[in-house]
């Protein structure tokens, strides 16, 4: 994020998890769109972003990271040309499953294929 961002600058990640990404963003000043498909990473990204870093110490402005359930197969919420840099970690394939369901969790896919 330090290299390929600057603050203020809009991050996206819509593989939320933990929130490390939206945490980071915060951390370093970006402002941040965090999505995921499981609510229960979503509620526990919301909690872990419950903190006020010391100015004294992260002197950037201070940004609220936009977290919500979303489906990383459909980002059309999200404005043309306004995101600066995406951090992704997508699941791993029919190997470790996310979520106890099915709709909308890339991790029960055998393959994932991309249509250009």
């Amino acid at each position: 994020m330090l290299k390929y961002s600057k603050p203020g600058k809009l991050v996206l990640d819509y593989f939320v998890g933990g929130g490390t990404t939206a945490v980071e963003a915060r951390l370093l000043g970006r402002r941040c769109i965090a999505r995921d498909v499981n609510p229960a990473c979503v509620n526990l990204a919301l909690e872990n972003l419950k903190f006020t870093p010391p100015q004294i110490l992260f002197p950037f402005s201070i940004y609220e990271s936009d977290v919500t359930v979303g489906d990383a197969r459909d980002l059309s919420g999200i404005q043309d040309n306004s995101i600066d840099l995406i951090c992704a970690h997508p699941p791993y394939a029919n190997m470790i499953y996310y979520t106890d369901f099915k709709d909308g969790d890339l991790s029960f896919f055998d393959t994932i294929a991309i249509d250009f």
